[in-house]
């Protein structure tokens, strides 16, 4: 989904569905049932007969399965709102939802909840419920308690109105959900079906003593995440505290069945990059040679990266212990490895809790493995693919955005038993993980984005979905896959992705996981689109004096692929490397050195002499220089590392700019406002009114010419304009074109003039917009306002000037 605002009004209006005594004496499962189902996760080891869950959204009508065929038809649609499973002709309700029963709605989600929302049960011709939509996730409607609802602007503020609700409504023999008006909603509404010889309860907001205790119960355990939600009784604890000696498995549980392990946890430290991902679990039931269990210890608990605390009911990350809540069964013997495969010793603290006895009649296996694509190889990236008989009970998502941008229009699928159309399909990868419009963090029991800020100041985010009363039952197979459209957009470095799956399988069955190595665990460095590996431009064998190829084992932070080119001697050293120049011409470039590390004051040359704005090449290799000019780190020598060079068509950007700002652009109105810097002549020493605060100009240097996103600039990241300013010396009267990239939208005046407007959504990319303009003979001024929305931003400007008689300046 795309980035947007929405106000919606808080109104709310019910009528009461009939009440219907407890089922106790007839055999019907009561609302206490279906309560205690979101929190039972003894339960959820059990596989049950007869039952199926699928998902209505409002995903793009165009994605289609051509049976005739076997084709997938406009498989990668995005147009995810205002569709539904028709327009009822006779009160132009549009139809959301329309289900047999006996069944149970799980879960709805929204991220414009607009008008009202009606529920028909059990064939009934008037809605026994209406609300207002958005009041529903508000904790304000009978029957509708925090923490079963929840919307991010009410939760955490802003005005982002992402919605989830988790208050089960049961219904006997039929549900149909409408919206009064399609008003272009977005929505998600997740149901189980029930076997036909089910007696249940249909929904009401009138509750026995015992469901509005159990109401109570379940509410304070869903807001209380931490603690196990079913604590047993004679449950058996093992701790241990190992050092993980590299390379040694160790069994840090070895049970004799039967038994249930109910808790493991556990946390590395270690002071070797990436400790976590480094080191194996592994957990094999009932002396199988096949782990059930397989994955990065860190990654497990449902973080990749920064092991940020949060608390989830099945998972968490706490500053002592990372918990574990699924119920492990096994039947014969439950062992517990963890394997370092790194270069150092770690520490690994445990506590695994179990009960002996024989688990429950049809309980299954649990699983847990994990898989990665580093280059977006597929489009609908897949978290699981088994046969055999079992559910599904949640993912988690690793996303390292390396190529920028909004990485998650994607929709999650779900095939179940040899489906050729999913019957889950989601609305975008944000809209799963419970969020909308982009996806920042937070965290609640079923649903969450545990890495602090949100998509546009983070390149790398975990997200997290558990399926506890949702679970999805297969008989056969299961396959759920979420879209990667950086499969797609042919972006020259992709985008990396990783994840966790979590199920409960029979005996039997298999998956498509194998075993990954450590190499191919570690997560990407610093890349960069246009990015030559500073090492490939000397001889690995024989580096020239003053050349060391280095890793960067030791180095506060990563460098892309793991090496790097140290370069390091007295003053004046001037080490020559070679440059592939992928075509004869011009080109900028630029060396990135390795993060963290002292570096000196050096110089690239091309035939001895310093490269200004640009050098030529020559397609092929060509010899260049690298030269330290002063300021040594270890007493008189100097040193550097560089990780990799950019090197990029020269084209003569703007590269110094006077910059003001940021100024609000609150509900998109900032592009139309005209604040000061566009109303008054430009003077260096102004300051006026912003966001957040008093502003002044400041001049600012962009090496590359692209100017992007980056607290050194603004630490707000979404909702704000702001203003750069330079001036251009011609050296006579001419027409040119300017050209313009923005991320997002872009207004340019040239010598106090508005030439160019454009309100784009869009990510960065230089020359996005060519405008025609005049420019008279001595100075010109130019002024850019550029307006951000949400997520990243960026900005470029240049004037073709092939013949470079055009001068860049700053008064």
């Amino acid at each position: 989904m795309r980035s947007s605002h929405l106000t919606l009004a808080v109104i709310v209006a019910c009528t009461l569905a009939p009440t219907v005594t407890r089922g106790t004496d007839d055999g019907a499962r009561d609302y206490v049932w279906f309560l205690n189902r979101l929190i039972d996760l003894d339960h959820l080891v059990i596989l049950e007969n007869g039952q199926t869950c699928k998902q209505f959204s409002s995903y793009d009508r165009a994605s289609r399965y051509n049976e005739a065929a076997g084709q997938y038809i406009a498989w990668d649609a995005n147009g995810d709102s205002g569709k539904y499973v028709r327009i009822d002709p006779a009160t132009g309700e549009g139809v959301m939802a329309e289900m047999e029963g006996p069944g149970c709605i799980w879960r709805i989600w929204s991220a414009n909840p607009q008008g009202r929302i009606r529920f028909y049960l059990d064939g009934a011709e008037k809605p026994q419920c209406e609300y207002e939509f958005a009041a529903l996730f508000t904790g304000k409607v009978t029957g509708f308690p925090k923490p079963l609802v929840w919307q991010r602007r009410i939760d955490l503020g802003g005005e982002n109105p992402a919605s989830n609700c988790y208050v089960p409504i049961p219904y006997a023999k039929s549900c149909k959900v409408t919206a009064d008006k399609p008003l272009n909603q977005y929505y998600h509404i997740g149901y189980t079906t029930f076997p036909k010889d089910w007696k249940i309860k249909t929904f009401s907001l009138e509750h026995t003593p015992a469901e509005e205790a159990t109401a109570q119960q379940v509410c304070k355990a869903l807001a209380s995440c931490g603690v196990d939600p079913q604590p047993a009784q004679n449950v058996l604890t093992i701790e241990k505290n190992t050092t993980l000696v590299p390379g040694q498995p160790i069994p840090v549980a070895d049970l004799k069945g039967p038994g249930t392990i109910r808790q493991f946890l556990a946390k590395v430290t270690s002071d070797e990059r990436w400790s976590r991902r480094k080191v194996l679990l592994q957990v094999f039931f009932d002396g199988d040679a096949a782990a059930a269990v397989e994955a990065p210890i860190g990654d497990f608990f449902g973080d990749a990266w920064d092991e940020v605390p949060y608390k989830s009911l099945p998972l968490g990350i706490t500053e002592d212990l990372n918990y574990r809540y699924w119920r492990m069964p096994f039947a014969k013997s439950a062992r517990v490895v963890v394997t370092n495969q790194g270069r150092k010793p770690a520490q690994l603290r445990t506590r695994i809790a179990y009960q002996q006895g024989e688990p429950p009649a049809g309980a299954a296996r649990f699983h847990a493995k994990w898989r990665r694509d580093p280059v977006s190889k597929d489009f609908d990236y897949p978290f699981l693919d088994c046969t055999g008989r079992g559910h599904f009970v949640g993912a988690a998502q690793f996303i390292d955005n390396i190529a920028g941008g909004w990485w998650g229009e994607g929709d999650e699928k779900v095939y179940v038993d040899g489906e050729k159309f999913p019957s889950t399909f989601g609305t975008g990868s944000e809209d799963y993980y419970g969020d909308a419009w982009g996806i920042r963090q937070f965290a609640n029991a079923f649903h969450g984005c545990p890495t602090k800020g949100e998509f546009g100041d983070r390149r790398r985010q975990s997200c997290y979905r558990w399926h506890i009363a949702d679970r999805i039952p297969f008989d056969k197979s299961f396959k759920m896959t979420i879209e990667n459209y950086a499969a797609i957009a042919k972006h020259p470095i992709p985008n990396d992705y990783s994840s966790m799956a979590y199920w409960y399988q029979a005996p039997g069955g298999t998956d498509s996981f194998t075993p990954a190595p450590v190499e191919t665990r570690i997560p990407q460095g610093p890349r960069h689109p246009t990015g030559i590996d500073a090492e490939t431009m000397v001889a690995a064998d024989k580096p020239p004096p003053g050349a060391e190829i280095v890793t960067d084992d030791d180095l506060p932070e990563q460098m892309c692929f793991g090496k790097g080119l140290k370069l390091s001697g007295p003053p004046g050293t001037t080490v020559p490397i070679t440059v592939p120049g992928p075509d004869d011409g011009r080109f900028y470039i630029e060396a990135r050195l390795a993060k963290g590390v002292k570096a000196s004051d050096f110089e690239i040359l091309q035939n001895g002499n310093p490269v200004g704005d640009w050098v030529r090449l020559v397609k092929g290799p060509n010899p260049l220089a690298v030269r330290l000019t002063g300021r040594p780190v270890e007493g008189d020598r100097c040193s550097i590392i560089v990780d990799f060079f950019v090197m990029e068509p020269y084209r003569n950007f703007v590269r110094d700019w006077y910059l003001i700002g940021p100024f609000d652009n609150a509900n998109k109105a900032g592009a139309d406002h005209a604040y000061p810097p566009e109303t008054e002549p430009f003077k260096a020493d102004q300051s006026f009114p912003g966001k957040g605060g008093s502003v002044d100009w400041r001049k600012i240097r962009v090496p590359s010419g692209l100017m992007v996103s980056d607290d050194k600039y603004f630490k707000d990241s979404e909702s704000f304009v702001f203003y750069v300013y330079a001036e251009v010396i011609s050296p006579d009267d001419r027409q040119a074109t300017a050209c313009v990239g923005s991320d997002d939208g872009v207004k340019v005046w040239v010598n106090g003039a508005l030439v160019h407007t454009n309100k784009a959504d869009r990510a960065l990319k230089p020359d996005q917009d060519r405008v025609d303009i005049s420019l008279k003979k001595g100075r010109n001024t130019v002024l850019v306002k550029l307006i951000q929305n949400f997520g990243q931003w960026g900005l470029s400007f240049r004037i073709d000037d092939p013949d470079d008689q055009l001068k860049y300046v700053l008064p």
